[in-house]
């Protein structure tokens, strides 16, 4: 519970273009949306394009280099889904700590996070990334063609071309599955000894926010199910039913 003279927090997202009503598609925000959920701590939103990212954002700020998540606290700003987890476990985690009693827990949840990104994700990022520059608006897109591609618009219909491919897709679906089949183990044993499933047993924790947020920017890319809902990870598939109810549902998420 927030005492009364709690400032007001505020977290900044990501969307494709200005005023876009739809929901943040950043994998980073989505893990902090899920530690705010798992804390219950209320929280504004205010999402952003990428150029107002790096141009009204990175002004309000006062960094050319800010990045989403962003937390408004009062008068200061928090950067960075990790050191924002454990701000936020310290204030408010008396109570749904997003790291559990051990103190080496933040570690192996460093290493989730390292993991997650480099390894877990590579599938997600070889689908999704040359997809997104479509979705965006002008500003947007030419900012989004120089940090990613350097402005060679030919690598990045390379890119477009090859994911195009069905037998490239399949690949990297199932490349997705098999990454997700050490979490899948875990799951399982949990359920086999009676334990909830979420990736400690007990509750959600800021480990599963990781994960949960690779999730929601996958959902991006239409054939999502293909890599995260097969019964051959079955209990992730429970793992989702569990973590979708935690967020507030599917209306909540990107490709509803």
């Amino acid at each position: 519970m927030t005492s009364s003279i709690d400032p007001e927090l505020e977290l900044f997202g990501l969307v494709k273009k200005p005023q876009d009503p739809s929901p943040n598609f950043s994998p980073f925000v989505w893990m902090t949306k899920v530690d705010l959920a798992i804390l219950g701590v209320p929280y504004k939103t205010n999402n952003k394009s990428f150029y107002e990212i790096r141009n009204d954002l990175a002004e309000l700020v006062g960094d050319s280099k800010v990045s989403v998540p962003t937390l408004k606290v009062g008068d200061t700003y928090l950067q960075d889904s990790f050191n924002i987890a454990v701000w936020l476990d310290e204030k408010y985690g008396k109570n749904n700590t997003l790291f559990g009693p051990s103190q080496s827990t933040k570690a192996h949840t460093k290493f989730l996070e390292q993991w997650a990104q480099w390894t877990l994700a590579v599938a997600i990022q070889a689908l999704n990334r040359s997809m997104i520059y479509f979705r965006l608006d002008p500003d947007s897109a030419a900012y989004y063609l120089h940090s990613r591609y350097n402005n060679d618009i030919t690598a990045l219909e390379r890119r477009v071309k090859e994911v195009s491919e069905p037998s490239y897709t399949a690949s990297q679906w199932a490349l997705l599955r098999s990454n997700l089949k050490p979490l899948n183990i875990l799951l399982g044993e949990h359920e086999a000894k009676g334990k909830r499933l979420f990736f400690d047993g007990e509750g959600p924790t800021h480990a599963d926010a990781v994960v949960f947020g690779w999730y929601a920017f996958t959902r991006e890319n239409k054939g999502w199910r293909e890599g995260w809902e097969s019964e051959e990870i079955g209990y992730v598939k429970k793992w989702l039913g569990n973590m979708i109810e935690l967020v507030g549902g599917e209306k909540e998420l990107p490709g509803r």
